[in-house]
């Protein structure tokens, strides 16, 4: 079994996610959902609960904030090097692609293999022949409703992301803990961030992780 830690990029194999999208009401008053099925393929792990035997995977190039929970032992899960998008250097000294840069585009787990773009032309790469391009990932104290977003939650707060995403919320060595976006944040909160008289998040600050 692959040993999984917060943070991993993950491969998600016939993961399918259903949501809601309307429900019509007839003249007898009788209800009929419209589901929407969303394919997920890749993700990132944002929690690990091994008491329940859960983690919670974020999916990358999600727009409706979704956290999918999973069992940690369950076989569709695979930790991955690279994602989509990411900017990766080759450099195998084999390859008359030594030195060059490229962008990650897809990985086909039956070959273990990456596809990366380089000038627009499609290149099939094993992981030990790739590496990310040096990037530090910046938080910037700004105010997005589309970049990642970081907060401290209260312990008021912690509990209320547990009874909506049934896991503990994932915090990083500063004590944030990161959602999708804002329409994710602001699914769990409302946007005065109290309920009664308890204050869901320790401070006022949001931060918001810079657009690539």
């Amino acid at each position: 079994m692959e040993v999984f830690h917060v943070g991993d990029k993950v491969f998600l194999d016939n993961m399918k996610y259903e949501r809601c999208k309307k429900i019509d009401i007839d003249t007898e008053g009788n209800q009929k959902a419209s589901v929407e099925r969303i394919d997920f393929k890749y993700g990132k792990i944002i929690a690990i609960d091994t008491e329940d035997n859960l983690m919670g995977i974020s999916p990358i190039n999600d727009k409706i904030g979704v956290i999918i929970s999973v069992h940690i032992d369950s076989p569709h899960i695979h930790k991955i090097d690279f994602l989509p998008k990411e900017k990766v250097v080759i450099h195998d000294l084999l390859k008359d692609y030594y030195n060059k840069k490229g962008i990650v585009n897809a990985y086909d787990s039956t070959i273990d293999r990456y596809r990366v773009m380089i000038n627009n032309e499609p290149h099939w790469f094993a992981p030990f022949e790739l590496r990310l391009e040096d990037e530090s990932e910046h938080f910037v104290a700004l105010f997005s409703s589309s970049n990642p977003i970081k907060v401290t939650l209260s312990d008021e707060g912690k509990r209320a992301y547990k009874y909506h995403f049934n896991m503990k919320a994932p915090v990083d060595t500063n004590g944030r803990t990161e959602f999708a976006n804002l329409e994710q944040l602001m699914e769990v909160y409302d946007s005065t961030f109290i309920y009664g008289d308890k204050y869901l998040l320790e401070d006022d600050k949001i931060l918001v992780k810079a657009a690539d």
